[in-house]
Parts: structure tokens; sequence; C-alpha cells
């Protein structure tokens, strides 16, 4: 059945090929063999309620008009004049009745053939993924951003694995044994732990929920459902410290120390204005991978604001690609600020999506689902396909060795007279560079675009409030 393939495939070691791919063979066989079996069910059905149907409107009409006719015979015996017109009558009705059976009889035979098309087409749909994978919305009704069935290895000696329901509400990660069992809080607050894939467990698409007080090891049916889930956490932390925003602000003000609200409003003004500087450059007052208005995150060593959404994507990246910070919740230092003024959605977009046009790639809206904007954001900033390659620059003439004798030669008829050794150049020796020379970047875009293709815009802005450091070192590596 379903549930043995599951566990099955589930235990198939990673090392072993051949019994995951007899594992994932029989998961597929179960499924198709599950819902042909749910689709024939379904048909049968439908068909024995259209007969059911059309058979009681039968017997419905017959006794109507048997009623009639005893009517009738009645009135006929009293009046032959009133017992002709209702003979009239019910001719009218009964050609009526008999129409409508044969729209019937149609609509339920085109039922049936779109049943029976219905059921064709779904036995050809591949069905290797899993359906049940949903999508992250922390704005549900009921309060639960995620949920699905997942494999919990056990604390104690044995670390046997379990199938449990999984959930994330109300900044928790809880799990249930069976529904409408007492729930299991896995991690009190979401905003003190992490997340991250397991590759050291001989099963596979693992990953753990590390906290303070204890890690939890989970496992999932299937690779987009283990990075479906590890997004849904990420994503969950970065809604809980926006949503306790307010609170924090709130419980700080109420404090009875002056310099205790006195922190908590330079806070809030520093982050107001961090907001309003970033916000106001062109370009930065829409999401810089999918649009969406207001954006109130930041990559800081890319210089760009992002929407809570690609936020969590970026930071899923990891710190070597992107740094993400909130623009309200974080304290920014003046030069961090000055350096996202300095570069911008619309500048970075001209480095990073020059090549758009010429692939022909869609993309993302605010709208779109969250697996489209990942795709986008890993071909944009990772792989770099849209990236204009720098051109190649040709290599110094390798000097022969007949020409290296030859030059050796003459240096020694000459008298040995050495120069006088200079001394060893500094930072305070060094000749300023300007812009005039050609070999150096003469703006901050022409050295975000050299960072880009080199990849080491993470240096750049790594350390945000030396980065004018990192400018002067990427400078003296160029000079000599």
């Amino acid at each position: 059945n379903l549930e043995a393939a599951l566990s099955r495939n589930a235990q198939a070691p990673r090392g072993k090929q051949h019994e995951v791919e007899e594992a994932s063979n029989n998961l597929l066989n179960a499924r198709r063999a599950f819902r042909s079996g749910a689709l024939d069910y379904v048909l049968q059905v439908q068909t024995y309620t259209s007969i059911y149907s059309v058979t009681l409107a039968c017997v419905f009409a017959f006794c109507v008009n048997v009623c009639q006719m005893l009517s009738l015979m009645e009135a006929q015996a009293l009046f032959f004049q009133q017992g002709y017109q209702s003979l009239t009558e019910l001719e009218n009705y009964q050609k009526q009745l008999s129409d409508e059976y044969t729209q019937l009889v149609l609509n339920s035979a085109r039922e049936k053939r779109d049943m029976e098309q219905s059921h064709g087409a779904v036995k050809k749909k591949d069905v290797s993924y899993d359906d049940s994978i949903m999508d992250f919305s922390p704005d549900a009704p009921n309060g639960i951003a995620m949920e699905g069935y997942l494999y919990k290895r056990a604390s104690n000696a044995f670390k046997t694995w379990s199938r449990r329901w999984f959930s994330i509400q109300k900044n928790q990660l809880v799990y249930q044994k069976k529904h409408n069992e007492q729930i299991t809080v896995v991690v009190e607050d979401l905003r003190l732990c992490t997340v991250k894939p397991y590759s050291e467990q001989d099963r596979r698409f693992c990953f753990e929920v590390v906290s303070p007080s204890k890690s939890c090891l989970l496992q999932a049916d299937s690779e987009r459902q283990q990075q479906s889930w590890i997004s849904a956490v990420q994503n969950s932390i970065a809604s809980a410290f926006q949503d306790r925003r307010d609170d924090n602000l709130d419980r700080c003000s109420s404090v009875s120390a002056g310099s205790v609200r006195l922190s908590a409003g330079e806070l809030e003004s520093s982050g107001r204005k961090a907001l309003e500087e970033v916000q106001a450059i062109s370009g930065n007052g829409q999401c810089c991978d999918c649009g969406e208005p207001g954006p109130d995150w930041a990559s800081i060593n890319l210089g760009i604001t992002l929407c809570i959404t690609c936020s969590g994507i970026h930071r899923s990246l990891g710190v070597h690609f992107s740094k993400v910070r909130s623009l309200t919740l974080d304290s920014w230092e003046p030069e961090l600020i000055k350096l996202m003024c300095e570069l911008g959605n619309t500048a970075i977009n001209k480095i990073y999506e020059a090549r758009i046009d010429e692939i022909t790639i869609k993309k993302p809206h605010s709208s779109s689902p969250r697996q489209d904007k990942e795709s986008w954001i890993r071909s944009k900033y990772v792989e770099k396909k849209f990236i204009h390659k720098l051109p190649v620059t040709g290599r110094a003439t390798v000097l022969r060795r007949s020409s290296a004798r030859r030059n050796r030669a003459t240096t020694q008829d000459r008298p040995n007279t050495r120069p006088a050794l200079k001394p060893k150049p500094n930072r305070a020796t060094l000749p300023r560079l300007t812009g005039t020379q050609t070999h150096m970047p003469k703006n901050m875009l022409e050295f975000t675009h050299l960072h880009a293709q080199s990849g080491l815009m993470g240096a750049r802005a790594h350390q945000s409030k030396h980065g004018c450091h990192v400018l002067i070192f990427m400078y003296e590596i160029k000079f000599f």
C-alpha cells in the first residue's frame, strides 16, 4: 500500500543506489495505483448517481401521470368537455416531460464522457512528485503557516524514526502523533533557532532544526519537500521578528528608566532614517527581484532592497552570497547607509540583469510562487547567468631561452654598477591613484561590476563600517 511504500522509500539508504531506485519506483507505482483506484471509484459512483437520478425522475413522472389520469376519469364522469380540456393539457405536459427526460439523458451521457476523459488524462499525468506539499502562508486563517508529514528521529538510545504530523503555528514548531491528539512543542520560539540541511545521516532528505536547548533531526519525503520546509522555517523566523517589532518598542517605552526609553526611541529613529534614505534612491521603492512595493529588508553586500519573501531566499543562499539586514529592526551605521545610497536596485540590476533581454527569461513579480522567485534569485546571484562577461586580457609575451641567454651575456659585459635599493613602499608612500588611469575602476558601479565578475562581492561589504578600507585594499592589489 501507499503507506508501506512511503516507509520503504524513507528507509532506503543513501549509499545503495539500486535500493533507492527500487524504493522510488515502488512509491511511484503505489501512488499511481492509489489514484487510479480512487478515480475508478469516483467514476462508478457518479455513473450510479446519474442512473438513479434518471430512474427516480421517471418514477416520479409516472406517479404524477397516474394521479392526473385518475382525476381525469372522475372529471369525465361529470363533464365530458372538462375531460377533453384536461386531456389536451396532459398531452402538452407529456411533451414537456419527454423533452426534459431527453435532456437529462444527454446531460448524463455528456458527464460520463467528460469523466472518462478526465480519468484517462489523470492516468497519463506524471505523478512522480508529491501534490501534498503546501506553500508557506503566514497569513492563513487558522494560524498554521505550513503543515505536513515528516519523519522525526527519537532522542533515545535507539534513535528510531517515527512519522509525525508537523506544523508551524504561532512562531512555534509542533507535531502530533495522530489527528486531534495533544500537540507536542519542538521549538518554543522560532526566533531562537536555525535550520540547515543535514548530510551526515545515511537517510536522505534530512534537515536539522537547532535551538539553544536542543536539536531536532527531521526527514522529508523528497528533496522538494525538504527545501520547502527549510524555507518555511526561515520565513517564519523573519516573520516573527517583523511581528514582534511593535511589541518590543512598546515594552521598552513602558520601562520607568529614562535611558531605556531613549535607547528605544533612538533605535526607532535610526531604523526610520535608514528606511527613508535607502528607499529614496531611484529603484529602491520596489523589491529588487520581484518588484513588490515598500521593501523593508536589504542585502548589505549587494546594496539592494528586498521584500520579506525574497529576503528569506537571500538568507538561505548564505552570507557569502547575500547578507540580509532589516531596514527597520537593525541599527545602521552612517558608512553603511552611504554605501547603500551609492549602489541601489537600479545600478545593481544594470549589472546582474544586463543580459536578461538576450536570454528572454521572464522576471517574477510580487504574486509569483516562491519556487519561481527562488529559481530566479539563484540564477541571478549564484550562477550569474545574466551578467555580461568581461573581455579576456592578453598575456605577456613569453621570453625565449635564446633571447634570455643573449640578454644575460650582454649584461655580463656591462660594468657591475647596481642602482641603490629603493625603500619598500608602504601605505603612506604609495602614489594616489586618480580616475585617469584606465586599469582602475572609475566609480562604485564599475567596482561592483568587477567584483560581480570575479566573485568577490561578499568581501566588499562583509564588514560594513570598514567599507572604505576594503576599497583601499583592492586598489593596492591592482597597483602591485
